[in-house]
């Protein structure tokens, strides 16, 4: 989907890259209760978001498409300052990407049933897959709530901090 002069970043002078970088600032406008953009236009832009900047990480500060999109973060300080802003993925704009994903395309659980495996990015056959919903509800239902009796296996209750560290139950 090509992004519309609306959805680009708007950082610096006029006339520059920045006019056309797709970057993750503009979920944040979705995600709030109150909006400057019409509902076609909100949906726009979460569907650019994930087609471009999701990852199930969390979401890339610049669409891999851009010339210029650093894929790695690393080496000395002066690499890892020009990588930072240029395609890193932060988890912490995820919950504003949940928000306004609910927000436009309503809040029925649904989760497709399966993607690609090069680039999972497009869903592919069933639109709403019980068992894909049914396990994001599951892992739900344990973090609201705890299993202190230990019935699903852990043996220390809904602590399973002990297993990760040693290995051993």
């Amino acid at each position: 989907m090509p992004c519309a002069s609306w959805q680009r970043s708007r950082k610096g002078k006029a006339g520059t890259d920045a006019d056309t970088q797709i970057r993750c600032n503009q979920i944040w406008a979705i995600s709030l209760p109150f909006t400057m953009l019409d509902e076609e236009k909100e949906r726009q832009v979460v569907d650019t978001v994930f087609e471009k900047l999701y990852t199930p990480y969390g979401l890339r500060t610049l669409s891999p498409e851009d010339p210029q999109f650093c894929p790695f973060y690393g080496g000395e300080v002066l690499k890892r300052d020009l990588a930072y802003h240029q395609g890193t993925v932060w988890a912490y704009p995820l919950g504003a990407y949940y928000l306004a994903f609910l927000k436009v395309h309503g809040g029925n659980a649904e989760e497709r049933e399966i993607y690609d495996g090069e680039d999972p990015v497009s869903s592919k056959g069933c639109f709403a897959q019980a068992w894909s919903v049914g396990e994001l509800l599951r892992v739900y239902e344990r973090l609201e709530k705890p299993d202190p009796e230990g019935a699903h296996g852990t043996g220390n209750g809904a602590d399973c901090s002990r297993e990760r560290k040693t290995g051993q139950r």
